[in-house]
Formats: C-alpha cells, structure tokens, sequence
C-alpha cells in the first residue's frame, strides 16, 4: 500500500502507480469545481455554482464573484486548500471561460487547477 493509502487496479487485475498528495488533492478540487450546488443529493452543499457567472461580462467583477465562489466552497470542504488567486479569460470566438484557480496546500506545496465553462 502507498503512502497515502490508495492503490488503483486495472481491469487485467494489476495496479497502478498510486496518486501522489498533490494529485490526489487536484482530482478533489477538480471535483468540488466541477460539481454543481445540489447536484449531490446528500450534500446540497457540495460545489460551485460557476456556471451562472457564464453571461457575465469578463471584467475584475466576474473575478471577484468567481474567487468568493471558489474560496467558500474550498473553505467548507477542502479546509486544506488555500485559494491564492483565480482569474477568468474569455474567449470571444468559443464563448468559453476559463477559470485559473491558484491554490496551496496547508504546507509548502502549491498547484493550478484550470476549467471551461
């Protein structure tokens, strides 16, 4: 057994390098974000209600409203994960958005999590 407990197993019965910490903690993130409020029957809670922000014009307004979204999610439910920043591109040709999300984890580590929505 790894480190941090978790041992993946293929089809064929064999297993897989396990996930580090940091891995391990960006799927958790990528799944907080991805996740929308209400979607888990059990955990009305759970998620971020980013897809609302999709009309929004892209200005320091949008960012402001999509950083308070993530820190008060990440706060209840990965107290671990500090947001340091989060910044939201447009792009005009798509119509997507892009969330930067810029976290640390409690300690010395730190990562960049990115999503369209």
């Amino acid at each position: 057994m790894s480190d941090n407990g978790i041992i993946t197993f293929n089809s064929d019965g064999t297993s897989t390098a396990p996930l580090t910490s940091e891995e391990i903690v960006r799927e958790k993130l990528l799944t907080l974000l991805q996740t929308r409020k209400g979607e888990r029957p059990n955990e009305p809670t759970f998620g971020v209600d980013v897809e609302r922000l999709i009309m929004w014009p892209n200005n320091d307004g949008l960012s402001e409203v999509a950083l308070a979204e993530v820190r008060n999610a990440v706060a209840e439910w990965l107290p671990y994960v500090t947001i340091t920043q989060v910044t939201v591109e447009s792009n005009v040709r798509t119509g997507l958005k892009k969330i930067s999300i810029y976290y640390a984890i409690t300690g010395d580590l730190t990562g960049l999590v990115e999503f369209n929505i």
